[in-house]
Order: C-alpha cells, then structure tokens, then sequence
C-alpha cells in the first residue's frame, strides 16, 4: 500500500515538474521570439491582450476550479456529478463576462487594432476557464499526467501557431492572437478527452441553489486570485491605454 502511494507521488511530481520545465523554457524562447518579431508596439499589444485574459479568466472562472480541487478530492466517486455542476455554472459564468466585457471594450475603446487584439483574448478566456475545471478535476483525483501533457501539448501549439502566423501566413499580430485562440480550444478538446477515457461524463446540470453555495464557498479564491494578477498585471493596461493612439 504504501509502496503504490509512493510510487504516485513520485510519478505526480515527475509529470509537474517537466511540465512545468517545458512550459517555461518554450515560453522564454517565443516571449523573445515575439518581440523581436512584432517590434514594440504589437509586442506591446499581445501583452496588453494576454494581460487581460489573465485577469478576465480570473474572474470568468470565480474561484471554481480550485473549489471543485478541494471538495472533489475528499468525495472523488462523485466526479462526474460534481464536474458536470462546476462546468455547468464556470461555462455560463464565463459566456457572461466574455459578452459583457467584448461589448465594453467595442464601445468605449477607438483603437481598432487594441480591439481586434481584446476581444479575441477575451474570446480565448471561455475555452481556457472550461480546461481550468477539467484541470481542477484532475488535480483533485491525482492524475497530473494529464495536466502535464496537455500545458506542454498547449505551449508548443501556441508557439507553432504564433511561427506559422508570422513567417508563413504573414498576419502578424491579428495572427498570433487568433493562434493563441486556437490553441487554447485545442488545448481543451485535448482535456476533454483524456477526461472521456477515464469515464467521467460532462452533462449540463442546472441547480440554482447549489450554484450559490459553489459561489459563495469559492469566493476567497476568487478574490485572491483577481488581486494577484491586479497587483502584479494592471500596469500594462494601463500603460497600454495612457500611451494613446
């Protein structure tokens, strides 16, 4: 018994770390390739964008998904029925704030191109809050390998689409947002199927009064979470638009 614990731990850890050893040296390597490529001003542009699909995500996704972590984690037989309520709930959460934020941003902004880049951004946060719960669901029931496959299979697709974009297709930034787009979709199907395999069934299930105790439990996280990236992430918005045309 404590040998099989061991033993998974040891492959959790192995799956995460070189995930996470992956991600951060394909990134470094496209960030530089980026910048180079786009010049300053669009370089500037995809980080206004993907700065606002950070925060966005944030508050699309509530705090469901490290929510659904901790409680799937002490009821895992429960998995189906509990990831379908969270996806259920984080899918309308998400459509929601995407919608409501698109029409801000095609109202009240006049830079055509800032809004060609925010609204395909904050299009990629509904796909991307949808994988966070699949996510989530994994952590909860220990199998990182799939979280691990999918976050290095998502930045190597990021930056084939972000190359193809610019060398081949020549769209520059409109290109390189609309591949960070696609990747985040493929980055979910992928999720999808992996949780396909392991026989956990996604199917709406609406339940008002439970969504509000999901809410309510996972509001600490949500608030956490959005002031984090506000803190950390706020200044290039607000460069962005202080610059002006």
């Amino acid at each position: 018994m404590f040998q099989i614990f061991a033993n998974k731990i040891i492959s959790n850890t192995f799956w995460l770390l070189s995930a996470q050893f992956l991600t951060k040296v394909i990134s470094f390597g496209y960030n530089i390739f980026l910048a180079r490529s786009l010049g300053p001003e669009f370089y500037g542009l995809f980080i206004f964008g993907l700065t606002l699909f950070g925060i966005v995500g944030a508050i699309s996704d509530f705090g469901l998904a490290r929510f659904l972590t901790r409680d799937l984690a002490k009821t895992p037989k429960d998995a189906s029925k509990f990831t379908s309520q969270i996806f259920t709930l984080t899918s309308i959460l998400s459509a929601l704030s995407i919608i409501a934020l698109i029409l801000a941003l095609t109202i009240f902004d006049k830079n055509y191109q800032r809004i060609i880049v925010g609204v395909v951004m904050l299009t990629t946060v509904f796909p991307n809050s949808l994988a966070q719960v699949i996510t989530g669901a994994f952590v909860a029931l220990e199998k990182l390998r799939y979280v691990a496959q999918a976050l290095i299979f998502l930045n190597l697709t990021v930056t084939l689409f972000g190359v193809l974009a610019i060398f081949v297709w020549n769209l520059q930034i409109t290109g390189v947002v609309l591949g960070f787009l696609a990747a985040h979709f493929l980055y979910f199907l992928m999720l999808y199927l992996f949780l396909s395999y392991e026989k956990i069934s996604l199917t709406p299930i609406i339940d008002f009064k439970l969504w509000q105790k999901f809410l309510k439990s996972s509001a600490p996280y949500a608030v956490l979470t959005v002031l984090g990236l506000i803190y950390f992430r706020i200044d290039f918005i607000l460069l962005t638009y202080l610059r002006g045309e």
